[in-house]
């Protein structure tokens, strides 16, 4: 087996004798441990970034970088009789507090 991790059999290092246990150096991304949730192959993983399907929305909590257009107007309506001085300047008065942020997934290829 090798003794330093960085030591190829080519470099004057040790090929692993037949019958002895070979260790695999981990390689490891920090963008996996990120996406994937899941394991499985083509499974579905959320993401944060702004690629990948739209399946539902949440509250954004001060984050407006990725907004549900179509949630946040849903979540804005049932207000709008109590927001009448708003809307003598605007025809649909939002407020932050009814923004909703996109949920998405992609399919996790490898």
């Amino acid at each position: 087996m090798f003794d330093s991790l960085s030591t190829n059999w080519w470099e004057g290092g040790e090929k692993v004798k037949i019958g002895a246990a070979f260790a695999p150096r981990k390689i490891e991304n920090p963008l996996d441990r990120i996406s994937r949730r899941m394991g499985g192959r083509r499974s579905r993983t959320h993401t944060e970034r702004k690629r990948g399907r739209y399946i539902q929305a949440r509250p954004a909590n001060g984050k407006a970088d990725d907004l549900a257009f179509d949630a946040t107007l849903r979540a804005a309506a049932p207000y709008q009789k109590e927001r009448i001085e708003m809307r003598k300047r605007v025809a649909f008065a939002i407020r932050s507090s009814d923004f909703q942020r996109k949920i998405r997934v992609k399919k996790r290829l490898t």
